[in-house]
């Protein structure tokens, strides 16, 4: 069984309680109405109910339980329907109740690993292309957050000369990860003093993590002294690329399937999520927010506690690297989802990440 999390919104219901005041047939009523929903967009009556998923109870007795759980807040009508949708509510407690996740998505997505058996792109075309699969398998807008180069180790340094006085610095990290940085260097060095610095970086730093670079003392011996000004200038500039270099680290894909669901007909809307999406500075902060450790999180509609995002549900975990956190792959939708097929394809894409990285080799 895969586990998530639920959700407990601030100044609002304590989720975890969701579907305690229900008793077995609302439950089963409940549950029905948020699956006929997500298949159809369409609002749901009494008699859609008796007569598609086989309750033996009269269309009058299912209208009196749809009418109990739209007071109970688990279920609301448009005002030109005589049907009921879920609400944020009654989404959630469809979520709560997923026990099994089925694995037939899986057969569709058996070429991920063979994506993952290539070795000749970096790691952020390969979750480029990662994002781009899962969200044609969701048909959901899709993201990865790549790891973190101050949560990665120290791997590998080059110091190349490129022009005068002109190098580039290239820094490969544990999981892949690469920097490029050109930047001029003192005119009183040359090319051997750029190639004896990067030695002296990859003696001292090679698997030491990237946050404590900054932090950390570099000897050098009487005659080597000169080189000081040159092995400050490197370091100063590993330390501020690895902190800016955190702003591109989530990849988006598959927005143009959000302007085919039904709920997202007002362009206005679409434009207000897609606008929250492109920020990927502030989105990088939302999601480390809403993460736990080691769960699918699944967070509906209000539990986001952005207004833009009131229409959508986002389903996301974290993926590992050597036992912690790396990064983050999810899918963000409308609050119809299929959740229990999304949910079961999240777990599949975080547990092929996790594979694919445990075995990567520089």
């Amino acid at each position: 069984m895969i586990g998530y999390e639920n959700s407990t919104p601030e100044g609002g219901l304590l989720m975890k309680s969701v579907g305690m005041d229900l008793d077995k047939r609302k439950a089963e009523i409940l549950i029905a109405v948020v699956k006929h929903y997500i298949k159809t967009a369409e609002p749901v009556s009494s008699q859609t109910i008796v007569a598609e998923y086989g309750f033996n109870l009269c269309s009058a007795t299912v209208r009196h339980g749809l009418a109990a759980l739209e007071s109970m807040g688990y279920l609301t009508h448009p005002h030109t329907s005589a049907g009921r949708v879920p609400t944020d509510k009654g989404y959630r407690f469809f979520v709560n109740s997923i026990k099994e996740l089925g694995s037939s998505m899986m057969n569709r997505v058996n070429h991920l690993r063979t994506l993952y058996q290539r070795r000749d792109v970096e790691i952020e075309k390969l979750l480029k292309d990662t994002a781009d699969l899962l969200a044609s398998v969701t048909r959901h807008v899709a993201l990865i957050m790549a790891p973190s180069i101050q949560t990665s180790t120290f791997k590998h340094l080059e110091l190349l000369p490129i022009g005068e006085k002109l190098a580039m610095m290239v820094l490969i990290t544990d999981t892949g990860r690469i920097l490029k940085k050109v930047f001029q260097y003192p005119s009183a060095f040359n090319s051997l003093d750029l190639q004896w610095v990067a030695g002296l970086f990859n003696a001292r730093f090679s698997g030491i993590d990237m946050e404590k670079i900054e932090g950390a003392d570099i000897a050098l011996s009487s005659s080597d002294l000169l080189l000081r000004p040159l092995v400050n200038q490197v370091k100063g500039i590993l330390a501020q690329e690895t902190t800016g270099f955190e702003e591109e680290r989530v990849f988006l894909s598959g927005t143009s399937f959000m302007l085919q669901q039904p709920e997202f007909y007002d362009v206005g809307e679409v434009q207000s999520i897609l606008g929250i999406l492109e920020r990927e500075y502030f989105l990088l902060n939302l999601l480390q927010d809403k993460l736990s450790e080691n769960k699918i999180v699944v967070k509906i509609g209000a539990e986001i506690e952005r207004d833009e995002l009131r229409h959508c549900s986002f389903v996301l975990t974290n993926y590992k690297f050597r036992g912690r956190r790396s990064g983050t792959v999810g899918v963000i939708g409308p609050t119809r989802m299929d959740y229990p097929r999304v949910i079961s394809t999240i777990h599949f894409f975080e547990k092929s990440l996790t594979e694919y990285l445990e075995s990567f080799q520089v």
